[in-house]
């Protein structure tokens, strides 16, 4: 039997504590088989401490949206 997939979930952030921290958001509803990664360009406001808090995985480095996916995508073990 073919073991079940699991899929990565890669978010780029920037600033975004209050919505990391709103109880409707998705990782709130986590399932088995789904990775969530948080990719943060420098924050200022709590969204790294936000999303560590919620035991989210988070990477950390300069802004920009392909280099932060790039950087989530190479952590990602998700098929």
């Amino acid at each position: 039997m073919t073991p079940p997939l699991t899929i990565s979930v890669i978010l780029p952030v920037l600033n975004e504590q209050a919505n990391i921290e709103a109880p409707d958001r998705i990782w709130s509803r986590r399932q088995d088989g789904v990775e969530f990664i948080l990719s943060d360009g420098g924050s200022s406001d709590g969204t790294v401490a936000a999303g560590r808090a919620l035991g989210i995985r988070i990477v950390e480095g300069s802004r920009g949206r392909g280099q932060q996916i790039a950087r989530a995508a190479a952590v990602a073990t998700g098929d």
